[in-house]
């Protein structure tokens, strides 16, 4: 039996990793793994000459369990064409903060926003329902504009001598500002990397003293030192390769965009993976790959990859769908993440009639359907039901779309060029993840189904839906830099079974 299951462990990690391993078990949980995958794609070796840091500093290997989840820097080298294979020289792992739990529900590490969900790895098992408000906690994950976060990994800390917060500045004074609602009291004296100077908008990872029953609204007067962090990935060497993940912070000239404060210009061979040109907005995380100018930092994208299947969904909201942070309409739920942009003040303003509203957003996968961008569009239609997603369930002639519930044979049906098939055409063509349109579409103010409608196929399934691979460069870069999210350390599987 024993053998039965390592032989079933080495098939299935030749299959993810896609590499020849010579299965020496001791030998790898000696060396602390083989490698990291990175935004579940990018399938990076380590070697003895390998540095690990944590927050700057050297550390030893991390354990089998150490890098998941966490935002990384790294630089790699002997990659492959297509920039997902090679060697990592350098990898870096990022915590955002070191501190309290002051909220639950919603998250709040200090007092700032913490978008925590099915995707956010727990060290140690550790569950979103063990948290209590005063946990002591190390947080890895992205920030947003707003200095609110989207989490990544958590991980309950012993006693902590310091605490780290990351953010953005604002409504600064003399003598204090703020990082997203936490109020954080300064001297000039704590300007350590800053030259003296900060400004609203610098970002920063202030270093302060734990204080003692510390509560939700309380300010921040035990500082140590405030570092100013440009967060720009800039390699040694011009026009290098680049793979950053990061949050869309604003909206530039001609379709461009700065991630994390680094201005990010397309062109039209610019490919969109997993998602549209139009489907660039802020408070969205994505990765580009592309090219850096290292004297002014701008990067140039060759990929804008969106990491989760886009969705958008126009139709009627009625008053008592909005219930806390949930839309609940067509047989969803939609969920309002702290990013979620609200340019007509609908969740301000609160919602008191039936409005016509467009979401946009993104599906995990797992059931989950989360809302960056909400808008009022038009007059309430019943009839003018619009929807744009990945289909994840296929039982004929239903189908659902990013879970919308739909019966096809209520539709009339399109193939990619716009031609009109047949419910049985379009079964043989689709399925699980292939996109589609939907116009023109009825829901039933009581029932909530949706029917009729347009429904044309976007794409099929496996062309290059979450891909990275389309446009390979002529041959391997020397280095290759990069931010991004450790999503499994490739040796995890037999670690674990040797631990």
């Amino acid at each position: 039996m024993k053998n039965n299951i390592l032989t079933l462990l080495f098939l299935i990690v030749l299959n993810n990793v896609a590499v020849a391993i010579d299965w020496q078990p001791e030998e790898i949980k000696a060396q602390g793994g083989t490698g990291y995958q990175i935004n579940n794609s990018r399938n990076f070796e380590v070697d003895v000459n390998t540095i690990y840091k944590e927050d700057g500093e050297i550390i030893p290997i991390p354990n089998a369990q150490g890098g998941t989840g966490f935002k990384v820097q790294y630089r790699v080298s002997d990659t492959n064409p297509q920039l997902t294979t090679g060697i990592i020289d350098e990898l870096n792992f990022i915590n955002i903060y070191k501190g309290p739990v002051m909220s639950v529900s919603p998250v709040r590490i200090f007092d700032i926003e913490a978008f925590v969900n099915s995707q956010t790895f727990f060290v140690d098992d550790l569950g979103i329902n063990d948290l209590q408000v005063g946990d002591e906690v190390f947080v890895s994950g992205y920030i947003d504009n707003q200095s609110s976060a989207i989490v990544t990994r958590i991980e309950r800390a012993p006693v902590l001598s310091e605490w780290k917060i990351s953010g953005l500045i604002n409504e600064l004074t003399d003598s204090q500002f703020k990082i997203n609602n936490q109020v954080v009291l300064y001297t000039a004296s704590n300007l350590g990397s800053c030259n003296s100077v900060i400004d609203n908008g610098d970002f920063v990872e202030i270093f302060a003293s734990p204080i003692v029953n510390f509560s939700l609204g309380d300010v921040i007067d035990t500082v140590i030192t405030i570092n100013c962090v440009n967060r720009a990935v800039i390699p040694d060497v011009n026009d290098a390769d680049v793979m950053v993940e990061g949050i869309i912070g604003e909206l530039l000239d001609q379709g461009g965009f700065s991630l994390s404060g680094q201005a990010v210009t397309v062109s039209p061979s610019t490919k969109y993976i997993r998602g549209r040109k139009e489907d660039i907005q802020t408070g969205i995380k994505i990765e580009v790959e592309g090219n850096v100018d290292i004297n002014t930092g701008i990067i140039f994208a060759d990929k804008i990859r969106f990491l989760e299947d886009r969705i958008n969904l126009t139709l009627p909201v009625q008053a008592q769908q909005l219930v806390n942070d949930t839309i609940n309409v067509a047989g969803i739920s939609l969920i309002l993440t702290p990013q979620v942009i609200d340019p007509d003040g609908i969740l301000d303003n609160g919602l008191n009639e039936t409005t016509q509203i467009q979401f946009k957003g993104y599906d995990n996968g797992l059931g989950e359907v989360y809302v960056t961008r909400i808008s009022v569009k038009g007059q309430v239609d019943y009839n003018g039901v619009k929807a744009e997603g990945y289909i994840n369930v296929i039982n004929q002639p239903h189908i659902a779309v990013f879970g919308m519930p739909f019966n096809v044979s209520t539709a009339e049906l399109q193939d990619v060029d716009g031609i009109a098939i047949t419910t049985n055409e379009f079964f043989s063509m689709v399925s699980v993840g292939a996109q589609v349109e939907l116009n023109h579409a009825n829901i039933d103010e009581q029932s909530q189904h949706v029917s009729g409608g347009v429904l044309r196929l976007v794409q099929l399934s496996g062309t290059d839906k979450g891909s990275i691979q389309l446009k390979a460069k002529d041959q391997g870069a020397s280095s290759a830099w990069g931010v991004g999210t450790v999503t499994q350390q490739l040796d995890q599987l037999f670690s674990d079974s040797f631990e």
